[in-house]
């Protein structure tokens, strides 16, 4: 067992690694004396743009609540969304906005819905920067065919297993039930099979919901890149939204491997590949890095704020209603 867990906080701090040994290899120095120079005003407009992606996120997941018969309040549901991000940006592949999760449970709302409306809301954040990822590479790499067959292949697989999901409820439905149980015993959560069925019924999603989704969900990335387009122009980099967008929707899917925490390492080393391709030094690549650091940290302590404020101003029951039945 000891020998699993060692294996596991390796696995989970690779990224971690990886940035210190960059760091041996980097002019960290002229790194730091280039985001000394940074403007500051560019910086304060891109913490402020990075802010809308999150109220259109927390839109997208009204309608998923919406749809499976919860009724929440707006800010309640933006304060949780914040304080999700503090929690993701502090656990391996995000898992920590799942949080979320336990937040609406204890508000009273059923576990399988719950966790529906969550699961959904993270699919089509991973769905859509896969596929932006898969034309990042095209926009960027263009003739390194051996390149982009690869991550096309990926993407198939992606959406083979997707469709086998689909095609598949019943067999998977049993798997996951095995599962589910099996951790709900080691965590002493009693999860019943009427809640696990609830789960499995959510995912018939009506068109429109899933079109709507998809479509905030693109928008909103777009809005993330403009905001790491504006920290590259802070630090003097030159380069087109269009480059920009590409290099941050291939390293975003790739950040999906839990191996990092904020994209620490993982990041680094990809700017650092990506930016020599276009003739961009490697501490001009460092500074980004940092600098796109610098917003998950923001995010994550504004979620912090967010946390603490839920925890100490609690919503009132009248102020959010939760509907049993859809």
């Amino acid at each position: 067992m000891v020998n699993i867990l060692s294996l596991k906080n390796i696995i989970r701090f690779i990224g971690i690694f990886i940035f210190i040994f960059i760091l041996f290899k980097v002019n960290a120095r002229e790194s730091l004396y280039i985001i000394k120079g940074s403007n500051i005003f560019l910086i304060i407009l891109a913490l402020l743009v990075g802010t809308l992606p999150i109220f259109l996120r927390n839109l997208r997941w009204q309608k998923l609540l919406k749809s499976e018969g919860i009724i929440i309040n707006f800010l309640e549901t933006l304060l949780v969304y914040f304080n999700a991000i503090f929690w993701g940006s502090i656990t391996p592949g995000k898992i920590g906005e799942f949080s979320k999760i336990i937040y609406l449970t204890k508000r009273g709302s059923p576990w399988g819905k719950a966790t529906a409306s969550v699961i959904f809301d993270r699919l089509f954040d991973i769905t859509t920067i896969i596929i932006l990822g898969a034309l990042g590479v095209f926009i960027f790499f263009g003739g390194l065919k051996k390149l982009t067959h690869i991550f096309l292949i990926m993407s198939v697989i992606l959406l083979a297993f997707i469709l086998t999901m689909y095609f598949n409820k019943n067999f998977i439905k049993k798997i996951l039930k095995k599962i589910i149980k099996k951790v709900s015993t080691r965590k002493n959560h009693n999860i019943t099979e009427e809640e696990v069925d609830n789960l499995f019924n959510s995912f018939n999603k009506p068109t429109l919901i899933l079109l709507s989704g998809t479509m905030i969900s693109i928008f909103a990335w777009i809005l993330y890149f403009l905001q790491i387009y504006i920290l590259a122009k802070s630090i003097g980099i030159e380069i087109t939204f269009i480059l920009t967008s590409a290099i941050i929707a291939i390293i975003t899917a790739l950040n999906l491997i839990p191996i990092t925490i904020s994209g620490i390492g993982t990041r680094d080393v990809a700017l650092i590949l990506l930016f020599s391709q276009i003739g961009i030094r490697k501490e001009e690549a460092l500074s980004f890095s940092l600098m796109i650091l610098l917003t998950f940290v923001v995010g994550g302590l504004l979620g912090w704020i967010c946390g603490f404020f839920l925890k100490k101003h609690p919503f009132q029951v009248g102020e959010s209603s939760i509907s049993q039945n859809s």
